[in-house]
């Protein structure tokens, strides 16, 4: 991952009198493979305690626009969805368009909340480096006022879509060097997904999180993958992995392709913090396997390489001859042929780096 996503809150009391660090639960959700052209990356995060919440911020180390960011409360209103993002059956006790007020067998359960941009949420560029830039979202201070009014906890779940070179924020690819002499490869893919992790922050970054860091109580990181991916290794085990069950998701993933979701399979890693303090920061890497065909570029280097030995073999035969003397002087034979193999030998270095062969290596190394 290029970089570390962030977390941090502006206190609504500062200098002497200090309140509680608000107590925050983070879910995210990366959608992979959906798509060849955007992946879906989800941060639900929920409010346990926010007394002392006056700002909330939230980082990632890319740029983006607001027409990247969907809020998702129109897909929580859907009973099966509910069901399908916390993993147990909830109910929809009131809607009044703002806010659902919803249940579980256990009684009240989340209050999800409408964001709007620019009222409840406002988005900033941030300066990386000389060449790259990152995007700050900041939850309100009106935003936060209000769930401070309310009861209970609160929920929002914002939707990022990473179209084509922004879907590589989380991968990484790694390809065989002998890759264009085979007829299909192992790609190697490095999916990571860091959080907090302050030595990777922008200087921004650093100056803006020192404001406050909230009590991190759980982070649960879903990677979903198709099955052509081979999980290979994991810096951490996962705490579970299952299908997709594509019924009750198609609703939320309206852009999920005919049967794609019998193919899609969950990673899941989560973090629990202990005795009372908050997750400091959190890291999940994973390495997969896809294999990647690459049959017309090894027809053709099989082609001319089976050329060329003939070639050679030619020239050798020719060359013996001559070394004891069975052709005449004026016979061209021996350095026709060699100059064949020297043609040859240049045409299969110059398929090697044409910018075709090199556009193909690039596209079957590129993911999705």
């Amino acid at each position: 991952m290029k970089g570390s996503l962030a977390v941090w809150y502006e206190p609504l009391h500062i200098g002497d009198v200090k309140g509680r660090p608000p107590e925050v639960e983070l879910h995210f959700n990366l959608w992979r493979d959906l798509n060849i052209e955007v992946n879906f990356f989800d941060v639900g995060i929920l409010f346990k305690d926010v007394q002392d919440l006056k700002e909330f911020s939230f980082f990632l180390p890319i740029e983006l626009e607001l027409s990247d960011i969907e809020d998702l409360f129109p897909k929580m209103s859907e009973g099966e969805t509910l069901n399908a993002v916390f993993n147990d059956v909830v109910e929809i006790m009131r809607n009044d368009g703002s806010h659902i007020i919803t249940t579980t067998r256990n009684g009240p359960f989340h209050t999800l909340h409408r964001v709007e941009p620019i009222a409840d949420f406002t988005l900033k560029a941030i300066n990386i480096d000389s060449e790259r830039r990152g995007a700050v979202v900041v939850l309100s201070r009106e935003f936060c006022q209000r769930i401070r009014g309310m009861p209970g906890d609160h929920y929002i779940r914002l939707r990022f879509r990473l179209e084509k070179k922004k879907g590589e924020l989380f991968s990484s690819y790694f390809a065989p060097e002998d890759a264009p002499l085979l007829s299909s490869f192992g790609l190697i893919e490095i999916t990571e997904f860091r959080l907090n992790e302050r030595r990777s922050y922008p200087k921004a970054i650093v100056s803006l999180s020192n404001a406050g860091s909230p009590r991190l109580s759980a982070i649960h990181y879903f990677l979903v993958r198709d099955l052509r991916y081979e999980l290979v290794a994991s810096h951490t085990d996962f705490r579970k992995v299952r299908r997709l069950e594509a019924d009750l998701w198609q609703h939320y993933i309206n852009d999920l392709p005919a049967n794609a979701g019998n193919r899609m399979v969950i990673y899941h890693w989560k973090a629990d913090g202990k005795d009372g303090k908050g997750i400091e920061d959190f890291v999940a890497l994973a390495n997969f396997r896809v294999p990647q065909p690459n049959l017309p570029i090894y027809l053709v280097l099989l082609l001319v390489f089976g050329a060329l030995g003939g070639v050679l073999q030619d020239s050798m035969v020719a060359g013996f001859q001559g070394l004891f003397g069975l052709f005449s002087a004026e016979d061209n034979e021996v350095p026709s042929t060699l100059l064949a193999g020297a043609i040859l030998l240049g045409a299969a270095f110059f398929v090697l780096k044409s910018k075709a062969v090199q556009s193909r290596l690039r596209k079957l190394t590129s993911g999705v």
